[in-house]
Order: structure tokens, then C-alpha cells, then sequence
């Protein structure tokens, strides 16, 4: 999903020996949050063969196993994708703490799909049951298609009506907070492409909670997309290495400070002005994904612990996933949940 956006200005900090944006809305660092951080390090100082790791890439090797590895798998019986009558009448999948009176709500494409298994990990803990109107393909933000994006195929009418019918049903649930993510592309990579973006989703978020405009509005930070292609194919060419040529050359990388439309440096960026416009609380998850060491490149590794952290080119495994239970579920809190 490609989306035209253009005037801001952002301001970032030097951090240790990489720059990270600044946020006031962004939830703080806790102990586990740094445990995690280590995690990420150690797999970025990695100069030896890869570890063992699951999902195994032979799990991986069918489109079918790729999407069961997927968060968008678990609410696959409520996907609008595979059935129009769910894009007529939207309902949700229920995770969480299904025996819970409150409710959050998870609404997005297939990369808010991926925060499915993590979300309903934590609101378990909390005592939140999780309805998640997941629709791969399908825009985060509730604008109206006039055609088929570039390099899309999906049904952008069914989008649309999707779009229409599903504000209705999440107001009818009256729901605590309401939860969203969007693939990294859609912009320049310039700051001036990032102020239709974020006023996209301050109309979103405007939409859900006109009724109830005490619902806590929350944006989950982008996650790395691999402009190159499947990180678990260039994987596969290099599992007899004795070096760390496949970490290296398979994982996604970022540029800080650079400006360019695949950067998930971008990206981060613009999360943070998307959650000031739309009065968001932005959970940043940059760190729970790449490496900050150097103020040229780095990169977010594909395998984290033992982990394959991604499945194709921008879905996290829902094994990955799992291991941010408790730093997810602390965000949340951190949010007001």
C-alpha cells in the first residue's frame, strides 16, 4: 500500500552512537525493555555462523507456512480479505482475556496484524480482551481509495467498503483504546512527505472515537521493512557460512539521518509526528528491532536471540513476537491501559 504524502519540521537527538527521535508521547524504557536491547546487540556483534532458530526456514518455504507464522494468522476466520460478506458486515476476532468486560480494539492491515500474538499476550496479563479487525492489504488509515495502489493487488473497493461499515461496529464496543500499525513505505523519505501521512491518521483516529473521544488512541512504531526481498531466502544462501554474511547481508538496514522513500529511518521519524497530530501515544519499537551503534548505517538483525524475527519481507513471527510480552504489555500500561 503506497501512499502520496508532504510539512514538517522534526527534531532528533544523538544518542549513545546513533540518532533516535525524540518523542513526548512515547512510553519509557523499562528493565526489560533493556534486556531486550541486550538481545538485539548481541545479535548485532554476532561474527560467527548463525544460531538455530525458529521458525525454521523449511517451515517457511510455502505460502501457507509463511502466513501461519504470521500474527495475521490468528484472526484468519474474521479476514475481509477472504470473504467480501466480512467487508459488508465487519466483526472481530476475540483474543486476550476472553472472560474480560473491557475491550481494546486492533484495527489495521497485516502489519498491525503482526502485533496480534504480543497484544494478546499482554492484555491477557492486564485483563483486556482484544477485538482485532485485521484486513491484510488494506490500509491502516481510513481513506478512501479512488483506484488500485501501485503494486497492489488487492480489492481496493472491498477496502472501501470495509473502510465504511467497520466504524460503526468498533464504536459499538465501546473500547478502552484503539491500536493501529502501517507498513514502512508511503513517502519520500523527506520530512516535507510526512504531514498528509499523519493527518491520515489523526482522521482515523478522529473517526473511531467520535463517539467516545476518551478512548486512548495508540500507535504502535513502524517495523522494518526489507526493500530487498525475503529475509528468509537470502537467509537460506548463507547457512553454512562460518562468518555472519547472512546477518549482515539479509537484514534490513537503516541510515540515520539519511532521507530516501526505503529508509526505516524515515520512518520513525514520521511515526513521530503522526502521534503528535493525531494525539497518539506512540509506542516506539525501533529498539526492540535494530542495533544503534553507528551514525552511518546498521542494520535490524534477522535473528534475535533464536528467533527468526522475520518471515518474509516485513512480517514478524509470531515467535519473535512472543518474546516482547512484557515490554508490550509495559508500553501499555504506560499508555493508560
Amino acid at each position: 500500500m503506497r501512499t502520496k504524502c508532504g510539512l514538517v519540521f522534526l527534531v532528533i537527538t544523538f544518542l549513545g552512537m546513533g540518532f533516535l527521535p525524540v518523542t513526548g508521547a512515547s512510553v519509557a524504557s523499562t528493565s526489560n525493555e533493556v534486556q531486550i536491547e541486550n538481545l538485539v546487540q548481541e545479535a548485532v556483534d554476532l561474527h560467527s555462523q548463525l544460531p538455530s532458530f525458529t521458525p525454521s526456514l523449511a517451515s517457511l518455504s510455502t505460502a501457507e507456512g509463511v502466513y501461519v507464522a504470521q500474527g495475521s494468522s490468528l484472526s484468519l476466520k474474521c479476514d475481509p480479505d477472504k470473504s467480501k460478506a466480512l467487508a459488508q458486515h465487519p466483526k472481530p476476532c476475540w483474543l486476550g482475556d476472553l472472560a474480560a468486560k473491557r475491550v481494546v480494539v486492533l484495527i489495521g492491515d497485516s502489519n498491525a496484524g503482526n502485533w496480534e500474538p504480543v497484544l494478546s499476550l499482554a492484555l491477557k496479563q492486564l485483563k483486556f480482551k482484544l477485538a482485532v479487525f485485521v484486513y491484510p492489504g488494506c490500509t491502516s488509515q481510513l481513506v478512501k481509495l479512488m483506484s488500485e495502489p501501485a503494486g497492489s493487488t488487492y480489492d481496493w473497493q472491498r477496502c472501501n467498503l470495509f473502510h465504511s461499515k467497520v466504524v460503526s461496529v468498533v464504536e459499538g464496543l465501546h473500547p478502552k483504546a484503539i491500536i493501529s500499525a502501517v507498513l514502512g513505505e508511503g513517502s519520500s523519505g523527506k520530512t516535507a512527505s510526512f504531514s498528509p501521512f499523519a493527518e491520515n491518521w489523526k482522521k482515523t483516529f478522529d473517526l473511531l472515537t467520535s463517539k467516545s473521544p476518551q478512548t486512548i488512541r495508540i500507535l504502535m512504531g513502524t517495523t522494518p521493512n526489507n526493500e530487498a526481498g525475503s529475509i528468509p531466502v537470502c537467509l537460506s544462501r548463507y547457512l553454512s557460512s562460518s562468518t555472519n554474511a547472512g546477518m549482515t547481508i539479509c537484514s534490513p538496514h537503516y541510515y540515520p539521518g539519511a532521507s530516501f522513500s526505503t529508509n526505516p529511518w524515515s520512518y520513525w521519524q514520521r511515526d513521530e509526528l503522526s502521534a503528535s497530530i493525531s494525539d497518539a501515544k506512540l509506542i516506539q519499537t525501533y529498539k526492540w528491532f535494530c542495533g544503534f551503534q553507528s551514525t552511518v548505517k546498521d542494520y535490524c538483525p534477522a535473528v534475535i536471540g533464536n528467533k527468526l524475527v522475520y518471515v518474509d519481507t516485513d512480517h514478524i513471527s509470531i515467535a519473535y513476537m512472543d518474546t516482547l510480552d512484557t515490554v508490550v504489555r509495559n508500553a501499555l500500561v504506560a499508555a493508560g491501559l
